[in-house]
């Protein structure tokens, strides 16, 4: 069982969910879709967003730094993802310039207002920002899991080079969610199993 003080310091973290990156017509999609269709990549996001809003665990937003106007700031592909954007009470951090979400930005502030000390790492790319994120929340000390399932790369390639490092762990989702079953948290290591919980409050391993 997820205790609520795992609860209350572990925050979901949102990278890059501009149209951009994952919506048709954004500039980036073509070169991600084949990878990001392969693992259901936008179903995935959904899940993780859906399961850690009924457990209760924070959510953060970690978007790239947007040029300037004549590129695409203020622009449709600037804009979050239809069904990624922000509900009441959820952050969206500073906007990271290079490949980290904390560099340069106020998202270890932001964690450490509300005792966050679990990072849950999702969304766009894999091998870049996603990693970079996971790197930098480590050496600050955070406890990081990426979820492999719900993020994306330009290539097979480069989502096979997108590994845990020392002190991470790794998850997937599991291939066939059972109906009325939520995903509690993302497993611990490569070979534990990932929790979930059923509305009535049973607990089932996958």
């Amino acid at each position: 069982m997820t205790s609520s003080n795992d609860t209350n310091r572990t925050a979901v973290l949102l990278v890059d969910p501009n149209n951009d990156f994952l919506s048709e017509g954004g500039k980036l999609w073509s070169r991600v879709q084949p990878v990001a269709d392969d693992v259901g990549l936008l179903n995935n996001l959904k899940a993780v967003l859906e399961a850690a809003r009924k457990r209760g665990l924070a959510v953060y937003f970690v978007p790239h730094r947007r040029w300037q106007e004549g590129d695409y700031a203020g622009t449709w592909g600037g804009e979050f993802r239809d069904g990624f954007q922000p509900q009441p009470g959820e952050v969206v951090v500073k906007e990271h310039w290079a490949q980290s979400g904390f560099a340069n930005t106020d998202l270890d502030f932001q964690l450490k207002q509300r005792g966050i000390n679990r990072v849950i790492l999702i969304g766009v790319l894999a091998n870049t920002c996603v990693e970079s994120t996971g790197r930098f929340a480590m050496e600050l000390g955070y406890h990081v899991t990426l979820v492999r399932d719900a993020t994306a790369a330009f290539s097979p390639e480069m989502m096979h080079r997108f590994n845990c490092r020392p002190k991470m762990e790794c998850a997937s989702l599991p291939p066939h969610p059972v109906r009325g079953v939520v995903p509690l948290r993302v497993s611990r290591g490569l070979h534990s199993q990932t929790r979930y919980s059923s509305p009535q409050g049973r607990n089932v391993h996958a």
